[in-house]
Order: C-alpha cells, then sequence, then structure tokens
C-alpha cells in the first residue's frame, strides 16, 4: 500500500515537470550551437591530373543557414558560392560573377578551422578536378 507521503512526493514532483516543460519557449527542441563556420578560408586548389597547377583559392561564408552562402575568388576569378552544410560535410557550387566555369565543390570542415575536399568543373571542355585546402 502507498502511503501518503510517497503520494504526495509524486503528485509534487508532476506539478514540478509540468511546470517546467511549459515555461520551456522553444518547445523541447535544443538550440543548435553557433556554427563557426563563416569567415575567410585561404589556401590552394590543386589540379589532380597535375599537381604542378595549383590556383590560389579564397573563400568567404558569410552565411552558415542551410542554404550557406559568401564570395569567392579563384585564380583572380571571382564569383559567388552557395550550397548546404550538414554537420561538417559541406556541398557548394562556386559560380564565376562574369563568364567563366561553375564548380561544384564537395568536402568536410575540419572543427571550422579548414575546408578541404574536391572542386570538378569543365575548363575549355575538358572535365577538370582539384583538391582543395584552405584555412581560416
Amino acid at each position: 500500500m502507498i502511503r501518503s507521503s510517497q503520494i504526495n512526493f509524486l503528485v509534487i514532483c508532476s506539478i514540478f515537470s509540468i511546470i517546467f516543460l511549459s515555461c520551456n519557449s522553444n518547445d523541447g527542441i535544443p538550440d543548435s550551437p553557433p556554427s563557426e563556420l563563416k569567415g575567410t578560408y585561404n589556401g590552394n586548389a590543386t589540379n589532380k591530373a597535375n599537381s604542378s597547377d595549383q590556383k590560389p583559392l579564397s573563400m568567404t561564408i558569410t552565411s552558415t543557414d542551410n542554404p550557406i552562402a559568401g564570395t569567392y575568388k579563384l585564380n583572380g576569378t571571382s564569383g559567388k558560392l552557395t550550397g548546404s552544410v550538414l554537420g561538417m560535410i559541406l556541398s557548394m557550387t562556386l559560380k564565376p560573377d562574369a563568364s567563366g566555369t561553375t564548380y561544384n565543390f564537395s568536402g568536410t570542415s575540419d572543427n571550422n578551422a579548414s575546408i578541404s575536399g574536391t572542386m570538378t568543373g569543365v575548363e575549355s571542355t575538358s572535365n577538370v578536378t582539384y583538391t582543395v585546402l584552405v584555412k581560416k
């Protein structure tokens, strides 16, 4: 048989649980940690078929909410980058402001200190693949 002190304890715990849950403004969804992916990354894109073909690459990520957005500069050509991020996995499109090659990037971010991966595009009717490493 349950004693009245045990019943009182259960009722009090239930009341506090209801009050706590009703005061939570985000409906039980945990807050997302702030993204540190924003920022400027500098490094190189190295042609996989010809490692002596290295192009300076700079990426500035300005919005890290999906879709992510920013700008880039590859070997003197500027453009916009757009894409998505899932955890540390990145998928981006780098499209030049003027005529030129549009590249597709697939890679990861290393604790938001660097971005690495593969970038592909068509240059002068030839498919080209670059290995990318840029750091904050």
